[in-house]
């Protein structure tokens, strides 16, 4: 009897695993081209005036109970100077796959309100954007994609100040 109690519970053990491990799985499309989930960490790279790469790294990121997506750890942001800029994507992907017709939720935050150019940019299809320039601290946009693409962004310092980047996210709706 003890034998098929230690079995049963084996047996459940696994499979909580198992279902475990596939809900997680489900979160990605199961290749690094393609990224769905809103669970996500963001990577970027950071350009100089002249479009040298001056810094690359990730924002780790995760989501709340409230929902909202918030970094896993102590993030120190991205010091933005005159003329760098910023190009952001999932990780390990070419951009955020969205089918044509998908809400997305756009949202960025500064340490402080400066000078700046923002958009969110179909890859393969370039001329389909959202914009956003002017002097702002926090931006919380929807966009609806135009066409089925990967998506990215993308911001740009016009501010004779630094600032620091301190949230950048898109997700679905």
């Amino acid at each position: 009897m003890k034998k098929k109690m230690m079995g049963l519970v084996s047996v459940l053990f696994l499979s909580l695993f198992l279902v475990t491990s596939v809900s997680a799985a489900g979160s990605t499309s199961g290749t690094n081209e393609e990224a769905y989930s809103t669970d996500i960490s963001w990577s970027y790279t950071k350009h100089d005036a002249d479009g040298n790469v001056i810094e690359e790294g990730i924002i780790p990121m995760q989501i709340s109970d409230d929902g909202i997506i918030k970094p896993q750890m102590a993030w120190r942001g991205i010091t933005m100077f005159n003329g760098d800029g910023v190009t952001f994507k999932p990780e390990g992907s070419r951009g955020l796959y969205a089918a044509k017709g998908t809400d997305m939720s756009i949202r960025y935050q500064l340490n402080r309100p400066a000078n700046h150019y923002a958009w969110i940019r179909a890859v393969e299809t370039p001329p389909y954007e959202w914009r956003s320039e002017g002097i702002i601290q926090t931006v919380t946009d929807t966009y609806k994609a135009p066409v089925t693409d990967y998506y990215i962004g993308y911001l740009r310092s016009q501010s004779s100040e630094a600032f620091t980047i301190n949230i950048f996210e898109i997700k679905f709706l």
